[in-house]
């Protein structure tokens, strides 16, 4: 902006910045309220199911023999707390973008936070293998070549995986 200050009126830069924000902003208020009614779901509908399964855990945790089913109890929640903040990013970066997408291409897409979900995990993998690519080119050329090579592969998959999603109608 200091460089060109009419880059503020560029969708491109507008929807960065409403993502960022929606991000920073919206999804922590929305990961609240996810909890908050989940807290109110536990409580009220699930409050039996849940009374078993701490039953169950406490018996796991004294028991030695059941040790390893709670660590992958652990790990399924992990994975389950990252798909869901995962999700709740997407959702509040589609809705801040919403309005700015709706007036410069005159469409929605309601399967845009989905996607993001879907799109983000290998997105990350390929600016992680880029970043190491650039920096064992300087180190070690051969190794460099190798991850260029997964690099290729896995951005290849993220290209086709955007292309599928953009021919959605």
């Amino acid at each position: 902006i200091l460089f060109d200050p009419t880059t503020i009126f560029d969708a491109g830069f507008q929807l960065s910045f409403a993502a960022v924000l929606g991000v920073g902003y919206l999804a922590p208020a929305l990961l609240r309220a996810l909890v908050a009614g989940g807290l109110w779901f536990e409580r009220v509908v699930l409050a039996r199911r849940f009374a078993v399964q701490d039953r169950q855990l406490a018996r796991a945790a004294a028991s030695p023999s059941l040790g390893p089913g709670r660590h992958i109890r652990r790990i399924g929640r992990v994975v389950s707390k990252y798909v869901v903040i995962l999700f709740v990013a997407g959702v509040a970066a589609w809705i801040a973008g919403l309005p700015i997408v709706a007036a410069y291409f005159h469409r929605v897409q309601p399967w845009g936070a989905i996607s993001s979900a879907i799109v983000f995990p290998l997105m990350s993998v390929v600016m992680i293998l880029g970043v190491l690519k650039v920096a064992l080119t300087a180190v070690s050329p051969g190794l460099a070549s190798v991850v260029a090579a997964l690099l290729d592969v896995t951005d290849g998959w993220l290209v086709r995986m955007v292309e599928f999603i953009a021919g959605l109608p």
